[in-house]
């Protein structure tokens, strides 16, 4: 059996940490982080970690249509 990590669809992950995101923002950039692991990112890199361009804390907006489709995720699949 595959761990649940290789199970979970990728876009439900943080590229940051990897996890399945439980409050996901998206930025500038067009891509979405959770929250925690991208503020602290700008708080130490003000860039966006996949293409570079600045980012700042006031562009965090909460991702509600990426957040949802995780929760209807995990209560088909029971996580």
């Amino acid at each position: 059996m595959s761990p649940i990590k290789d199970i979970i669809p990728p876009e439900f992950r943080c590229p940051l940490s990897l996890d399945i995101m439980i409050d996901p923002v998206i930025l500038s950039d067009g891509h979405s982080y959770e929250r925690k692991y991208i503020t602290q990112w700008i708080q130490q890199n003000p860039v966006s970690p996949i293409t570079k361009q600045p980012i700042s804390e006031q562009e965090i907006k909460p991702n509600v249509d990426l957040k949802q489709k995780i929760q209807n995720w995990k209560s088909i699949n029971r996580h």
